[in-house]
């Protein structure tokens, strides 16, 4: 966190900040297969940890003149079910404690935008699924998701999550009964593991 600190204060040349931007993110799948524990820890560290130093980090530069901190989670964070991923736990943590730190910091004159986008085409999707997003659904360009992320924190927006179809699939997923949607979900990730011509 000191280092984070440091950095940015170099970076912006001042001890105050209106706006700051953590989109670190990091993944592997476990639904279907198992990670190693440097995989699990990683994950904990940048998804959670990462989040929480962007949030504390915030608060100090931002104390007195106000502004604005936006969180990079996923949409899969929607769902709460006992056999979801490492991940998507990690992502609904982010969502949880931004909702914490919203409340904390609005009296600083601070707000906090969540993003929980769904798939996008990244070159990093593309290298996880050997350049193969058929089983993608709602995949979104690059250039979608930079234009949704950007008007949500120009409108300041509390949580925007995106894409809209992919958004009401996950509301509708979330009325399942949590045994049911394990279930699903487990199947799914057994299904994208499979090759899409097989």
């Amino acid at each position: 966190k000191e280092l984070l600190t440091n950095t940015i204060r170099q970076f912006v040349g001042t001890d105050t900040l209106s706006l700051l931007i953590n989109c670190a993110g990091h993944y592997a799948e476990d639904v279907a297969g198992e990670i190693s524990y440097e995989e699990a820890v990683t994950m904990l560290q940048t998804n959670i940890i990462g989040a929480v130093n962007t949030l504390e980090i915030g608060r100090e530069l931002m104390r007195y003149s106000g502004g604005q901190i936006v969180l990079l989670a996923s949409i899969s964070g929607i769902l709460d079910y006992p056999e979801s991923s490492l991940y998507t736990k990690t992502k609904r943590s982010v969502l949880q404690i931004a909702d914490a730190y919203r409340r904390a910091l609005r009296p600083l004159g601070i707000s906090i935008t969540t993003i929980a986008p769904g798939y996008v085409a990244t070159r990093k999707l593309h290298d996880l699924n050997q350049n193969d997003l058929s089983k993608k659904p709602f995949v979104v360009s690059e250039a979608q998701a930079v234009a949704e992320i950007s008007h949500a924190i120009a409108q300041k927006k509390p949580l925007h999550l995106f894409p809209s179809r992919m958004k009401w699939l996950m509301r509708l997923l979330s009325l399942l009964p949590k045994p049911l949607l394990s279930l699903l979900m487990y199947k799914k990730a057994k299904w994208m593991q499979t090759p899409a011509n097989s």
